[in-house]
């Protein structure tokens, strides 16, 4: 009791996404080992500074802003995992991840008063149910190649059946 409980997360290994297809969101899942009592709203947020997963500590724990909020989630005692939407970063993991300059988030309360004091506890990538592991899911378009016209009726012919596809209006 009186501790203050975050969960820090990189994430490193992410899909090749041709620079064409645009990216439309991004969601991170994490699915509870043990949960919450009291029903404190999670928030993620942008780390900005390196840290390393077998040394970090609550006092020598990696830097973020206030400003760097991404999203956040109201528990509920009848889910069984937390939803956050980081599709406002996305771009910038992107960029990051490339240039290797991923710090990741951290998930804390909203409320971290010690009158208060609860935790998660959140199944990591080492858990033995793969089902249980944190998902990041990245939502991202097909990009009209350049030589077809929006709005254009094109057919496509299948080059093992030999039949023929419309395509109008992007179905």
């Amino acid at each position: 009791s009186g501790k203050i409980y975050r969960t820090y997360i990189k994430i490193n290994n992410l899909p090749n996404i041709d620079a064409s297809m645009p990216v439309l969101g991004a969601t991170l899942e994490l699915s509870f080992l043990s949960a919450t009592t009291t029903g404190k709203t999670a928030q993620v947020y942008k780390v900005s500074s390196s840290w390393e997963a077998g040394t970090i500590t609550y006092d020598n724990q990696p830097s973020i802003a206030n400003s760097n909020l991404l999203s956040e989630c109201d528990y509920s005692s009848s889910i069984s995992f937390l939803t956050f939407d980081l599709s406002q970063d996305v771009t910038a993991l992107y960029d990051e991840f490339l240039a290797a300059n991923n710090y990741g988030y951290v998930v804390k309360y909203a409320d971290e008063s010690n009158s208060n004091p609860d935790y998660n506890v959140f199944h990591s990538m080492e858990s033995t149910t793969t089902a249980k592991r944190p998902v990041v899911t990245i939502t991202y378009g097909y990009a009209l190649p350049s030589s077809l016209t929006n709005g254009s009726e094109y057919s496509f012919q299948n080059y093992g059946s030999f039949a023929y596809m419309t395509v109008h209006d992007g179905t």
